[in-house]
């Protein structure tokens, strides 16, 4: 089973909100292994942050979903730039 499905499995049963949050905190923890110059401030684990890092990541959704132009523009140019990586 990959990483993906194997979080995808495991943030099913959340809430949309915070099933979002847990993606989007998922990618954050994800890159900073990928740079070494960046150092982790919180949790690896979703169900492990404290309560400040859940409630701004929550936060962080609730203003995704309170802006839908800039989120319908920010998969629009997400997607363009995966064309690029597997066309370019």
């Amino acid at each position: 089973m990959s990483e993906d499905t194997d979080l995808l499995q495991h943030t099913e049963h959340l809430s949309p909100r915070e099933r979002a949050a847990a993606l989007a905190h998922w990618i954050y923890i994800r890159t900073s292994h990928e740079d070494a110059d960046w150092s982790l401030r919180v949790s690896e684990a979703w169900e492990d942050l404290d309560a400040k890092a859940r409630h701004f990541n929550l936060a962080t959704i609730d203003s995704w979903a309170h802006s839908p132009d800039v989120l319908a523009a920010w998969i629009e140019a997400l997607d363009a730039y995966r064309k690029e990586l597997h066309h370019g």
